[in-house]
């Protein structure tokens, strides 16, 4: 039977496990460093752009959260006009569609430093 040296399995133990992510990172990072190309990995955001990005985020929903509403109350005003439902529903995914593609907009002036 092989020795086993527990003194380096303990400190193996002891580091911190790395996320998915954080492995990603350095591994894009590494890539980088090999290829000395401008670095690929996502860059660090400040403790104000992600709450800026957090406040982004809560308005889109906000606002996607209110057009709900306002969809389904038209939607039970419609009754079953097939026309009118088929016009409610076209309208719903477009604003969502607008909504969600303003909120993309807007979070990559964030992380670009623009807002």
């Amino acid at each position: 039977m092989r020795d086993f040296d527990l003194g380096r399995y303990e400190d193996t133990m002891n580091d911190r496990l790395k996320s998915a992510y954080e492995l990603a990172i350095e591994k894009l990072s590494s890539k980088d460093k090999k290829s000395g190309s401008k670095s690929t990995a996502p860059e660090k955001l400040s403790p104000r752009q992600k709450e800026r990005i957090a406040q982004i985020r809560r308005e889109t929903e906000a606002k996607l959260a209110e057009r709900e509403i306002l969809f389904r109350s038209e939607h039970r005003a419609a009754g079953h006009d097939p026309e009118a439902l088929e016009k409610l529903e076209e309208a719903y995914r477009r604003d969502r569609e607008s909504a969600l593609s303003r909120q993309e907009v807007r979070i990559k002036e964030v992380k670009r430093g623009k807002k």
